[in-house]
């Protein structure tokens, strides 16, 4: 038996019946991508929906994604689409840096058995002297090859 129960919003599990880990992780690898400069233009042409979104991490915060890019000093995540009303869009005449490092974010158990999920690249970007993880899944064909 997997799920013990639920209980005021908290799922109860039995933690030696399941594989992997029970937590997500962010996993950073160096050199697996080009280190490179585009414009916001280039990117935002390359990208599914022609637009770019900052969410950005709130310091102390609550949710699993936002701790995990707060513990790798992370400003937030790029995306196509926003998540957060205060979510702004990515300038058109602002540059993106690539740095070469790729994050791979591994799903809990949890999110594997219950919902699927997968793990998921992101390459690591600088953008207005702050770094940030940028959803490859934002492109149709990602626009530097990875190591993965």
């Amino acid at each position: 038996m997997i799920l013990a129960g639920i209980t005021l919003g908290a799922t109860l599990l039995y933690t030696d019946a399941l594989p992997g880990s029970v937590s997500p992780s962010l996993k950073r690898i160096e050199n697996c991508t080009s280190a490179a400069t585009v414009s916001g233009v280039w990117l935002k042409a390359h990208s599914t929906t022609n637009k770019l979104f900052l969410t950005r991490t709130e310091t102390g915060s609550d949710s699993v994604d936002g701790a995990l890019m707060e513990g790798a000093g992370l400003a937030g995540m790029i995306g196509r689409s926003e998540i957060y009303s205060e979510d702004t869009e990515l300038s058109y005449d602002r540059n993106v840096e690539f740095t070469g490092v790729v994050y791979l974010r591994e799903a809990s158990s949890v999110e594997a058995i219950i919902a699927g999920t997968v793990n998921y690249a992101y390459y690591q970007v600088r953008y207005k002297r702050r770094l940030w993880m940028l959803d490859i899944t934002a492109f149709e064909i990602p626009p530097f090859d990875l190591c993965l």
